[in-house]
């Protein structure tokens, strides 16, 4: 599409992650991206941290990608 509104995309993710210093810990980030050019992007997600063990934590990640093309046209 073309315009602003296709410059626009949602995201979610689901995280299990375990590991020998803690208790399983499950965490769901859902987000919004804004292409800014083919090769510039910027995000911003809200992430909640450990679902189910009782100790929620919120979080707010800003983001900035470029895309470089591939390695070997470096």
């Amino acid at each position: 599409g073309t315009g602003t509104a296709s410059r626009f995309a949602l995201f979610a993710g689901f995280l299990w992650t375990e590991t020998t210093a803690s208790d399983t810990c499950f965490s769901l980030e859902q987000g919004l991206m804004y292409s800014l050019r083919p090769n510039w992007i910027l995000d911003i997600a809200f992430q909640q941290v450990d679902l189910i063990n009782g100790q929620r934590d919120l979080q707010v990640l800003f983001g900035f990608t470029v895309n470089m093309g591939r390695l070997g046209r470096w």
